[in-house]
């Protein structure tokens, strides 16, 4: 899984530069998922990740501020 390896990848470089907090947000990517329930629980279990998977509105906000700041 591409998706999985990719925030493995980030965790690890999150870890080495001691972050001390990870937020971990989904879109309409995992919304949309037939599987994403299983995606979510293999994040969990193997890496201790709690994806909070957001609607439609807050995706379209958080892109709108996103965008605000470039």
């Amino acid at each position: 899984m591409k998706a999985y390896e990719s925030l493995k990848s980030f965790l690890n470089i999150s870890n080495a530069l001691k972050s001390r907090k990870i937020i971990c947000v989904a879109t309409s990517a995992l919304r949309d998922a037939p599987n994403s329930k299983t995606f979510i629980n293999k994040v969990r279990n193997e890496l201790g990740l709690n994806i909070k998977v957001i609607d439609g509105e807050k995706e379209a906000y958080f892109g709108g501020v996103a965008a605000s700041n470039l």
